[in-house]
């Protein structure tokens, strides 16, 4: 073995040490702190006007009174045009296994306008992916979010430029 491939076997097991120890040691964050950080995202999401945010998931299934609405198109309008700031006010969440909830209250303020919504449950899912495409990852991700019918009622009415006439 000349130099050059010492030099070079060397660098690449610096490169195997690493990589090892970083998936030994590294990126050991805990579910607590993975939820709170999947959830700072879709709030962040729905602040910037992006897919994937709270207000999003909060009105992909909403049911009154055993009807349910499709009023999700109106409300990724209403964020994409208003960006609404959304702050989390407890984020204590309940783990089972890969599931997760969080029930908090939060604040919803766009315009000159801010509303409390009380007792919002989002679900979350741990899901198995990749980094690197080879290094194993568990990220948790919300899934949904579901607040009580009249917490809609009020949310619809206070919206601008979102029809409230089913409720």
């Amino acid at each position: 073995m000349n130099k050059n491939n010492h030099t070079l076997v060397a660098i690449a097991g610096v490169v195997v040490i690493a990589a090892g120890g970083w998936m030994l040691f590294g990126r050991k964050t805990d579910d607590q702190s993975q939820i709170k950080s999947a959830l700072e995202n879709a709030v962040k999401a729905s602040k910037e006007g992006r897919p994937g945010g709270v207000v999003e998931y909060l009105t992909n299934h909403i049911e009154i009174n055993g009807v349910v609405y499709n009023v999700g198109p109106q409300f990724a309008k209403f964020i994409k045009q208003y960006h609404p700031d959304i702050t989390l006010e407890n984020i204590e969440p309940v783990i089972h296994g890969d599931h997760a909830t969080v029930t908090s209250d939060l604040q919803l303020s766009f315009l000159a306008h801010s509303t409390k919504v009380h007792n919002v449950t989002f679900s979350l899912e741990k899901q198995t992916g990749t980094t690197w495409l080879v290094i194993p990852s568990h990220d948790w991700v919300v899934t949904g979010a579901v607040a009580p019918e009249e917490q809609y009622k009020q949310i619809i009415s206070e919206l601008p430029g979102v029809d409230n006439s089913p409720f």
